[in-house]
């Protein structure tokens, strides 16, 4: 009878202490995750801008490529190289134009 009463009375005092502590026992920054949580609820979701960059190939060509065309970006401004060749042909030496232009960002 007494084993049962020392059990009893422990395990009473156990859940006695377990009740008092849990009701104190708060992380003290909790206030704090709480008030974030609620500032992330009130931003504006984040906008992420996409604008493809004209990359440099390894395989020339001598005919323009379409897949070149790319955004390039506000205020952007053309550049234009032109000269004159000499092209020697099987109907004999002529001179040809010819231009190179780009896109500069400016």
């Amino acid at each position: 009878m007494m084993k049962i009463t020392a059990t009893i009375a422990i395990v009473a005092a156990a859940l006695l202490f377990g009740v008092a502590g849990g009701a104190q026992a708060q992380p003290p920054d909790s206030d704090r995750v709480v008030r974030q949580q609620k500032q992330k609820a009130q931003r504006a979701p984040t906008r992420v801008i996409v604008r493809p960059i004209l990359r440099n190939r390894h395989d020339a060509t001598e005919f323009p490529r379409t897949d070149n065309l790319g955004y390039p970006g506000p205020n952007a401004v053309r550049q234009c190289v032109s000269w004159l060749a000499t092209e020697h042909r099987p109907s004999g030496t002529v001179v040809t134009p010819q231009m190179r232009c780009w896109w500069q960002r400016g």
